[in-house]
C-alpha cells in the first residue's frame, strides 16, 4: 500500500474512493491501475471497510440467447 500512496501522494482509501466510487473503475482497472492483483485491491478495501459494489447477474427475461446459437 504504501508504495502505491508515495507513487499517487495520496492515501490509498482517497485514491479507491475516487477512482472506483466517483469514476466507476472496477476492481480489475484498479488493479492495474495500482500494478497489484485484483485480490490486493480487495483486502485494501476490506481493511479500510470501503464496500464493494453489488452485482448480479443479468435478467434472464432481456437476454437475447440468439446470440448464442450457431444458425
Amino acid at each position: 500500500m504504501g508504495e502505491v500512496e508515495a507513487r499517487f501522494g495520496q492515501p490509498v482509501a482517497s485514491l479507491i474512493k475516487h477512482y472506483y466510487y466517483e469514476k466507476g473503475y472496477t476492481l480489475d482497472q484498479l488493479a492495474r491501475l495500482f500494478g497489484v492483483g485484483r485480490a490486493t485491491v480487495s483486502v485494501w478495501m476490506l481493511k479500510l471497510g470501503l464496500p464493494t459494489r453489488d452485482w448480479k447477474l443479468p435478467d434472464p427475461a432481456k437476454i437475447n440467447y440468439d446470440t448464442y446459437h450457431n444458425k
